[in-house]
């Protein structure tokens, strides 16, 4: 069973979207690109590493479910401010933004999901069937989890949890009340209904689905890992000894702090988007208007004041750039691959070789995925093939910065450009190829084709590049 529209592929964690699963990671080389499935995924493939194209099909139901596929009227990938700064602070080892962000997500986590929720729920195995699901009237799971919590503490704090079978016996009345029991007038009833549960030994309908071989467990999974981004609730076993089959509860923050508790229940409960039940979950203008309301820095920085658990962070998220004006291509092209070489926190690693994980982009950067290439030095086009993505300034000899810097690369050629500038041959001047040939071998034929490049314009020179060339320059003396 599905459990309020959570994504049953992965648990969502920080780790899913800026750690090693790297969704957003992904997405943010996207950025500007026009969204064709086909050609998403195997870009997606190719990105991964994987032996097929399907690993898109499990990343769009995040996507979706957290707004972060968010698409322009041209069907063109979005950055997202508020995702781009807490993936540079995640790879900088600063996971705390990530882990706030994860607690807003629980907050003004709705079901109905705008994006996420079908039209109709039919599980055999506990006989469920129901139609109109998006028309459900909305509720905040989150705030209703807390709130049957806190009445379980309220009455005995050595009961302030949910088991395995207690939960999945609330998600069923929940889809079979059409979403009334998490309503705020039927909490306590609720509650008193787990009670008596727990007073005749646990719901048996959960040994029978088990008995079904239904997976329930895995079911379970999905919504437990989701839970667990929270600061107030835990499945550490040592918190409720007694409960064999514990899937959450109050962890030591939350029992210490029930004021806080109440405060993040009447926070999550004063949100929720609203949207004509009519729209198809796949209207790209839907995903876009929910990814503005998620994303909203006014939205999170109220919530974060007024939560009160994060005092040190409350102007995290304060200076947040507007992306959401239009860009033309070329400046589509340096955002997505300026943000792409920030945010790479090793810059080598190792699969089968060792391979620079920053070139794949800064290739990028120069060529565009195009077929051919125009040599910055001899200003001749070739098929890409045969085109380098060369140091401008000897990598050995770039810090960290400068390795992600788009500047210190420019496109040469194989056929004699790359190698004369790497050994000295060639310096560039002011902008002017110039020869460097004192004590280096010439032979005719190199003089020949010094000859035709020497007092060119170098096509990569600029502002922001001479300082690199000036480098090459000095070395060579």
């Amino acid at each position: 069973m599905i459990f309020f529209s959570i994504p049953s592929v992965n648990q969502p964690k920080p780790e899913l979207l800026f750690g090693n699963d790297d969704h957003y990671g992904f997405i943010k080389t996207l950025i500007g690109e026009e969204y064709k499935r086909e050609k998403i995924k195997l870009l997606c493939k190719k990105y991964y590493d994987k032996p097929t194209d399907k690993y898109w099909d499990q990343i769009i139901t995040y996507a979706n479910f957290l707004a972060f596929k968010k698409l322009n009227e041209k069907k063109q990938f979005q950055d997202i401010p508020i995702l781009s700064l807490v993936s540079e602070e995640y790879d900088k080892n600063n996971d705390l933004p990530a882990k706030i962000l994860f607690d807003y997500f629980l907050c003004q986590w709705q079901y109905p999901h705008p994006i996420n929720t079908t039209q109709k729920i039919k599980e055999k195995g506990v006989e469920l069937s129901i139609d109109e699901l998006r028309r459900f009237q909305i509720s905040k799971p989150y705030s209703s989890i807390l709130n049957i919590l806190l009445n379980l503490y309220i009455k005995d704090p050595s009961q302030s949890y949910l088991s395995n079978d207690e939960f999945y016996w609330l998600g069923l009345e929940f889809y079979k009340s059409k979403g009334g029991i998490f309503q705020k007038n039927n909490i306590h009833n609720c509650t008193d209904k787990i009670f008596k549960i727990r007073k005749s030994g646990g719901w048996k309908g959960y040994n029978e689905l088990v008995n079904k071989e239904i997976p329930v467990k895995t079911h379970l999974s999905y919504p437990k890992g989701f839970l667990r981004n929270s600061i107030l609730l835990s499945d550490e076993k040592n918190l409720y000894p007694n409960i064999s089959n514990l899937f959450i509860g109050f962890n030591l923050y939350a029992s210490k702090n029930i004021k806080i508790v109440k405060k993040i229940i009447s926070e999550t409960d004063k949100t929720k988007f609203e949207w004509e039940r009519n729209r198809n979950p796949r209207d790209d203008s839907l995903v876009y208007e929910y990814s503005n309301y998620l994303y909203s820095a006014e939205r999170i920085n109220k919530w974060l004041s007024n939560i009160d658990i994060y005092p040190q962070h409350k102007t995290l998220f304060d200076n947040i750039p507007n992306f959401d004006r239009e860009f033309d291509e070329e400046e589509y092209k340096n955002l997505r691959i300026e943000s792409q070489l920030k945010r790479i926190s090793v810059l080598d690693k190792e699969r089968i070789t060792r391979f620079r994980t920053e070139q794949n982009y800064l290739r990028t950067y120069l060529f565009s995925n195009s077929d051919r290439g125009t040599c910055a030095i001899c200003h001749n086009i070739y098929p890409a093939k045969f085109m380098t993505c060369a140091h401008i300034k000897k990598r050995t000899f770039c810090s960290d910065i400068e390795m992600r810097d788009k500047n210190v690369v420019m496109p040469a050629c194989n056929f004699g450009c790359d190698s004369l500038f790497e050994e000295g041959y060639l310096i560039v001047k002011e902008g002017i190829i110039t020869n460097n040939i004192k004590d280096k071998l010439i032979t005719s034929d190199l003089s020949l084709y010094l000859d035709k490049i020497i007092g060119k314009r170098c096509l990569s020179w600029n502002q922001d590049s001479k300082k690199y060339f000036k480098f090459h320059e000095n070395k060579q003396k």
